[in-house]
């Protein structure tokens, strides 16, 4: 992730975001604000931050294209999978975290998760997201034996 909040592949990070899923409607509004923002003229960084999505450059000029293609109703929702697990501010406070602590492993970033925030994620998926916002977990180096 780079110093201005956005990731290498064009995501960027997001302020003010709750560790909660949006409802089908709430998703909805805010695809439809990030759309009418683009289409006023505003870069898609800041259309994006303005609604809180955690998307991609290609993502938000996709919807801007289908919905001017196929009207509002090309911004329904129609996907069955899982919602996201590790929303800011969470995310910021588990890079924070391992910033200040970069020898905290995972299974013990995983506990702290769960007794603190009620958050229950796999060993798998917080390696992944600490690779992802570069806070990779650090052995500690062995002192050399005498």
């Amino acid at each position: 992730m780079h110093s201005d909040g956005q990731h290498s592949d064009g995501r960027v990070c997001q302020e003010g975001l709750v560790n909660q899923p949006l409802t089908r409607e709430q998703r909805h509004t805010a695809k439809a604000q990030l759309v009418a923002a683009m289409n006023q003229g505003q870069p898609w960084q800041k259309a994006v931050a303005s609604v809180g999505l955690p998307i991609s450059r290609a993502t938000a000029y996709r919807w801007q294209r289908r919905v001017q293609m196929e009207g509002e109703t090309a911004l329904e929702d129609q996907r069955h999978g899982h919602v996201y697990k590790l929303r800011e501010p969470l995310r910021r406070w588990l890079v924070t975290y391992c910033q200040q602590a970069p020898h905290t492993p995972s299974h013990q970033l995983q506990r702290v998760l769960r007794d603190q925030f009620n958050v229950d994620l796999s060993i798998g998926y917080l390696n992944e997201v600490r690779a992802a916002c570069g806070v990779r977990y650090i052995r500690p180096q062995q002192g050399k034996k005498p």
